[in-house]
């Protein structure tokens, strides 16, 4: 009971501010470091007050963010002072649901709250205009939280970038090619789901980002080169979503120096997450690569090794990326590598049944190059594949019919020799 008054005198105290002085914003500081203290000790009680609609705490906190009294703040000639921790205060009170086991109505209404009052605008907005790259960290992992939960929040980010392309994007890309590698990797997120949620229009600033100001992809190369698994891998990652869109990133690939090299060498990195993202990229590359199609062929060997990787995920990729090369005219580099026994032996055998379908897809794919298809019929994959399907229907009724038996029947048609050309 002590402490849920306290917290309720803290917010009340909060929004009790009208003149410019020392004391007063001590008197914030303080009060928000006492709410965080109580907060800490009773988390729930923040919940409550957090999660009631028009809440005076949450008013307050999201007055504290706002355009207008941020202004107002660096004003003073206390701004530089206090303006950061008013702000990283005000951040972590709202980390607060976030960190909670919080009911999903309760949360939705939280979320509500923070998209009705801008908040994602405001948290890119303070991080741009009024902190040290040194407690960005913070607010941008809100914004990403925000943004990741909320297509609206992802919007008000977008469009904030929109509206202030020469303030932000030069901040965007110091926070980057930043040394802390947490603050890069959750702008990387950001920025990944911004590429696998919205329309091509809404990307321009992210090409942008990662070409650099002279158009030379130092940001990009830096980062696929970065010391930190996670941020190598949240790039390709990113890279993978804009390859499925940007004609201006496959042209890069194609006319800048090792920049290909890079993205192949993620195949082979150490770190699986690294391969599993590497692999994505590689594949949305290939697909309908066009000019870039024939650089692609060095891509081959190290994808028909992912092949045998032991994570699921990253035969996945590596599947459905051969059975993008094919039609890119790369069969004889298949064949050299043996890609299409491969395949089949992981069509009838893999142990997992998304990469046994991933690689009928494929099969299906490849078997319209000539020589490929001639191949499979040299192999008796008609027969195999026969097999398959019989082994298919003899599961108990019961049994969910495995999606695969779809492209095994396709596949054991087109395959018959008298199909051969």
């Amino acid at each position: 009971m002590v402490l849920g008054a306290v917290g309720k005198r803290a917010a009340r105290s909060l929004a009790c501010f009208t003149r410019s002085s020392f004391s007063m914003f001590s008197g914030i500081a303080a009060l928000l470091s006492l709410a965080m203290a109580t907060f800490t000790q009773e988390p729930q009680l923040c919940l409550s007050h957090l999660s009631q609609r028009g809440s005076l705490l949450m008013s307050t906190l999201k007055h504290l963010l706002s355009p207008s009294f941020l202004h107002h703040l660096s004003q003073t000639p206390y701004g530089a002072e206090f303006l950061p921790v008013v702000a990283v205060s005000v951040c972590q009170l709202l980390c607060f649901p976030f960190a909670l086991d919080v009911d999903a109505d309760l949360l939705v209404g939280i979320l509500a709250d923070l998209r009705d009052s801008e908040v994602a605008a405001n948290l890119l907005q303070v991080c741009c205009h009024y902190l040290p790259l040194s407690q960005v960290e913070l607010p941008i992992s809100l914004l990403t939280r925000l943004a990741l939960m909320d297509p609206t929040a992802l919007n008000q980010f977008v469009n904030t970038v929109a509206a202030s392309p020469r303030a932000i994007i030069p901040f965007l890309s110091v926070v980057l090619l930043s040394d802390l590698p947490l603050l890069t990797s959750d702008l990387l997120s950001l920025l990944a789901h911004t590429a696998r949620v919205l329309s091509p229009s809404h990307l321009s600033f992210i090409q942008e980002l990662l070409a650099g100001s002279d158009e030379s992809y130092r940001p990009l190369r830096s980062l696929l080169g970065h010391p930190e698994n996670s941020v190598r891998a949240r790039t390709y990652g990113l890279l993978g979503h804009l390859l499925q869109h940007s004609m201006a990133l496959r042209g890069a690939l194609q006319s800048q120096a090792g920049l290909l090299n890079l993205l192949l060498l993620g195949l082979g990195d150490e770190d699986p997450a690294v391969r599993r993202s590497a692999s994505f990229a590689v594949g949305n590359a290939a697909y309908q690569a066009g000019p870039l199609g024939p650089a692609l062929a060095a891509a081959v060997p190290s994808m028909t090794q992912l092949l045998g990787d032991p994570q699921a995920g990253i035969r996945r990729n590596a599947v459905s990326a051969l059975g993008n090369l094919g039609p890119e005219g790369l069969g004889e580099e298949l064949l050299q590598c043996q890609v299409p026994q491969r395949l089949l032996e992981m069509a009838c055998g893999d142990p997992q049944l998304n990469v046994k379908e991933a690689a009928l897809v494929a099969l299906r794919s490849l078997r319209q190059e000539p020589c490929i298809h001639q191949v499979l019929v040299s192999l008796g994959a008609s027969e195999k594949l026969a097999l398959l399907s019989l082994g298919n229907q003899l599961l108990p009724h019961s049994s969910p019919r495995p999606a695969s038996a779809r492209h095994c029947r396709k596949l054991i048609h087109l395959l018959r020799p008298t199909h051969n050309t």
